[in-house]
């Protein structure tokens, strides 16, 4: 069976919503620190959703990633995410992070530092980030798991975001605990500063073109989003995880749902109008293979 520990580092290698998804089972607690574990893996997603914020085009990534978790806590994983949009096909993101867990009984914590390196002509609404930091905190009844996860993020303007999500998820095991299903319910709050960013960037104008219901935008023009430094609640986002452990490999689909909160008011070259949130449905797909460090244990 796999580590415990891992699922507290995919909670926080999510390149859409930081700490906030898993691709991975939760599992045993005692053997996390008898040695260390690497993680191959392939994730599919259908689009890039933040707090309930997306392009009007969607954005569906394949993202190979590479993780490992030395027995001591540190952790380090490098995710490249390749756009499949039509005539989109290339890289859009490289995501690189490192940090440290902690795990002891029912409590698990945990802190992270990430870099952002997307591609000019990307049009996610993440696009202006440049890096981040995350902590955790995870406390497991056996029967509901909470979690919340603090973040903050940097981006091209002067003014950092700080984002919350807590999410409450019931476990439910199968088949000798390797397989798991965890309904989970999770509130977002934070800032819009990257929003407006992307808003302000001229790729915003390249990219979106005649689909964008908001887009009079360009290099030149203002862009203002009312209270953008405000930290709001922003979404709420319902999902249903599924793992399942076949020996070393791990598979997981996490069908979800997303209701953004409070549309803001974009004004663009001192014209205001309203910004028209619809609810989303996306879904995350990967297939994990885990490389077991411990002398004389399985997966």
């Amino acid at each position: 069976m796999v580590n415990r520990i891992l699922i507290l580092i995919c909670l926080i290698i999510s390149p859409w919503v930081l700490l906030a998804q898993t691709e991975s089972i939760q599992q045993v607690k005692d053997t996390n620190k008898e040695g260390s574990l690497l993680q191959l893996e392939l994730e599919y997603t259908s689009d890039a959703i933040f707090m309930g914020r997306k392009d009007s085009i969607a954005a569906p990534y394949l993202m190979p990633g590479l993780s490992y978790y030395h027995k001591s806590g540190f952790f380090a994983n490098a995710t490249l995410s390749y756009l499949l949009s039509a005539d989109q096909n290339r890289i859009d993101l490289v995501l690189l992070g490192a940090g440290y867990l902690l795990d002891f009984d029912d409590w698990s914590a945990g802190l992270m530092v990430s870099k952002y390196f997307y591609d000019q002509e990307s049009y996610s609404v993440l696009t202006e980030v440049e890096a981040a930091i995350a902590g955790m905190i995870n406390y497991d009844m056996d029967f509901v798991e909470t979690t919340l996860l603090v973040s903050s993020y940097l981006n091209s303007s002067d003014d950092p975001d700080f984002f919350t999500d807590l999410s409450v998820g019931a476990p439910f095991y199968f088949n000798d605990r390797n397989v798991l299903v965890t309904p989970t319910v999770s509130v977002q709050a934070g800032s819009q500063n990257f929003y407006e960013a992307y808003y302000q960037s001229s790729r915003l104008g390249n990219r979106k073109g005649k689909s964008n219901p908001n887009n009079t935008s360009s290099a030149s023009s203002t862009i203002i989003i009312e209270n953008a430094k405000n930290f709001e609640f922003l979404a709420i986002e319902v999902s249903v995880p599924i793992y399942v452990t076949l020996g070393k490999f791990v598979l997981s689909t996490s069908p979800a749902y997303v209701i953004p909160q409070n549309p803001s008011t974009i004004t663009i070259n001192g014209e205001a109008e309203d910004e028209q949130l619809e609810n989303s449905f996306y879904i995350n797909l990967s297939v994990g293979y885990f490389i077991d460090f411990r002398p004389n244990k399985k997966v």
